[in-house]
């Protein structure tokens, strides 16, 4: 990875923390994301809601950790 990391890890407990604006767009269109999928089909379709929310969860988190850096 080129650049400036998109996350660093946290500088207590765990996980990782938006460190430039490709990071905090990405987290900020993961928020949007689950929110429009709750707000639209998570009652009508319930396991596409699911099937969905995961997929992006994952993306999120595999994006996250392909971006990251160290302190």
């Amino acid at each position: 990875m080129a650049g400036r990391p998109w996350f660093l890890p946290r500088r207590h407990g765990w996980g990782l923390t938006p460190s430039s604006w490709q990071g905090w767009a990405l987290t900020l269109g993961y928020i949007v994301a689950a929110l429009v999928l709750g707000l639209t089909i998570a009652e009508s379709q319930p396991w596409i809601f699911r099937t969905l929310f995961v997929s992006a969860t994952v993306a999120f988190i595999l994006a996250a950790l392909l971006t990251r850096g160290t302190r």
